[in-house]
Formats: structure tokens, C-alpha cells, sequence
């Protein structure tokens, strides 16, 4: 599951008044996930009303683009070190571009990753990366890969 928010460069973000829900689901869950259509759900003081859901398979991409990956290390060349061995170890040929570090709270951890540009993706290595993303705190959204279009808009 994923939502875009707005960062403030505080304790808090912002759900901008467009905000897109976007689940990830296996084919098998997409009529369990479109039974949400019409529910609330609150974040705090904001809240979204899931409006009607369709359904978009995966598709293979050169370049794949994660909003932020959390790995370990929280200094760049060290990071940078991980990201090639994990990807050496999964047989994944891409070559990859970092962001600027980036941190985020989950309760009371702070966790620190960054954006991720993988390029040169095989069709194979990009469904695969798509499909199980990287690193650990997937289930907060860190290491989920979407296609991307180009490589120049990184911050």
C-alpha cells in the first residue's frame, strides 16, 4: 500500500487533497481490495474516501524507481556498497543511482534510506524487483519498485 504524502520537514506530513491510494496486491486479492471502494480511512487529522478502484498489472520496466530503500547503512558510500552486493547476490544485472538521504519515523525508530533509481533492468529483473521490492521495512513502503519514466528527476 502506498500514499504519496508531502513532507513538511517536521514530525508530520501532508495528504494532499488529491492523494491516490495505491495497493499492490496479488491477482488473486484485486476483488478483495476493490470491496474497499467507498470506505474512510483516517490518518491522523486527515482522512481519504477510496473512490472507485481498477486494476493494473505489473509491467516490466528498465528503469524502476523506489522512493526510499532502507538497508542498514546510513552513509552513502557504505549504502551504495550493500545495494551492489544485495543486487550481485540476486544475480540482477542493474546498475543503480542514488538519491539524497532521506529519514522517516516508524513509532519510535528513526530509519534512514534512499531514493533509488535502478536502470538497465532486465524485463525479468524488473517484474522480479517489482514483485518483492528490497531491503527490510517493505511493509512501511521503503523498497517498493514502480517504473520510471527518466532518469533526471531524482531529489
Amino acid at each position: 500500500m502506498g500514499i504519496r504524502l508531502t513532507q513538511t520537514g517536521g514530525p508530520t506530513a501532508l495528504l494532499a487533497r488529491r492523494a491516490k491510494l495505491t495497493l499492490r496486491v496479488p491477482s488473486s486479492r484485486v476483488a478483495a481490495a476493490q470491496e474497499l471502494e467507498g470506505s474512510r480511512v483516517d490518518f491522523g487529522p486527515e482522512a481519504i474516501e477510496i473512490a472507485a478502484a481498477y486494476s493494473k498489472p505489473l509491467a516490466p520496466a528498465s528503469t524502476i524507481y523506489a522512493q526510499q530503500l532502507v538497508l542498514g547503512p546510513e552513509e552513502e558510500s557504505t549504502f551504495a556498497q550493500v545495494l551492489a552486493q544485495e543486487l550481485a547476490a540476486r544475480g540482477f544485472g542493474c546498475r543503480f543511482i542514488l538519491g539524497r538521504r532521506k529519514g522517516m519515523r516508524a513509532g519510535d525508530r528513526e530509519l534512514v534510506g534512499y531514493p533509488v533509481v535502478l536502470h538497465d533492468c532486465s524485463a525479468e529483473h524488473s517484474m522480479r524487483l517489482q514483485q518483492t521490492g528490497l531491503g527490510a521495512e517493505r511493509g512501511l513502503g521503503c523498497g517498493i519498485f514502480v517504473p520510471h519514466k527518466k532518469i533526471g528527476a531524482i531529489e
